[in-house]
């Protein structure tokens, strides 16, 4: 499994002051070492340990990680995956890489970070 590239590194630090401004409770994320790389300077900003999902693996989120998303609205949960959950968030864009999304309770995008 590839490692954050620097660009990476630096977007994964970059989270902890686009998302200061929203009460996190919890960090949800795919067990890949990139989504684990990319939620660990928040989960350490937050005291938080990250909680590693299968259903947010590449194999298993198109199918699994959307309920998964559904069950997590309206939370303060902060979901790391690697795209695919696109069709559940209503008026999302095309899910591009390192995208970071403010959502709803009911999945709506409300802004893109």
């Amino acid at each position: 499994m590839r490692p954050l590239d620097e660009r990476g590194f630096e977007q994964a630090r970059e989270l902890v002051v686009r998302l200061s401004r929203f009460p996190i409770e919890e960090i949800q994320t795919s067990p890949y070492l990139r989504c684990v790389q990319t939620v660990e300077p928040l989960a350490a900003a937050l005291g938080l340990e990250p909680i590693l999902r299968d259903e947010l693996t590449e194999e298993r989120q198109a199918a699994d990680g959307a309920a998964l998303l559904r069950e997590l609205a309206g939370r303060g949960a902060v979901v790391c995956g690697h795209g695919g959950l696109e069709a559940e968030v209503l008026s999302a864009p095309k899910w591009r890489k390192g995208a970071a999304w403010v959502l709803s309770p009911d999945l709506r995008l409300v802004e893109e970070l």
